[in-house]
């Protein structure tokens, strides 16, 4: 039978160090017993010659071009792919599947958007 690992990705503005999180001890914290336990590699760093640290490249590079609020939301994913595929950033990946990676990036905004949105009004 196959190992099932979970890995978790972070490409946040907090930079950590790679780590393990285990369920069971978060949830001893809040004094909370569980029978199930899981443990989550998290991973925030990887060289950029790997799939990962690229990845790890182009979710920092959308976020940075992200921040332009002057850009609309094609603007903001054309330019993402296009900064990408020129750094050498997931280049043969972008090619592949843009048009795939572009509608994830749409719905990522837009539910972003949507989070933003129904924060202000609460």
């Amino acid at each position: 039978m196959p190992t099932i690992k979970l890995v978790t990705i972070y490409s946040g503005k907090k930079p950590i160090p790679n780590h393990t999180i285990k369920l069971s001890e978060l949830m001893h914290k809040d004094g909370v017993k569980t029978d199930l336990d899981l443990t989550v590699n998290v991973i925030s760093e990887a060289d950029n010659d790997t799939f990962i640290g690229q990845y790890i490249n182009f979710c920092n590079a959308f976020d940075k071009i992200k921040a332009d609020k002057n850009l609309t939301t094609k603007e903001i994913i054309d330019k993402t792919v296009d900064y990408c595929i020129k750094q050498g950033i997931l280049v043969n990946y972008l090619k592949r599947k843009e048009s795939e990676v572009k509608d994830m990036m749409a719905h990522l905004i837009d539910q972003q958007e949507w989070i933003d949105y129904s924060t202000v009004r609460q």
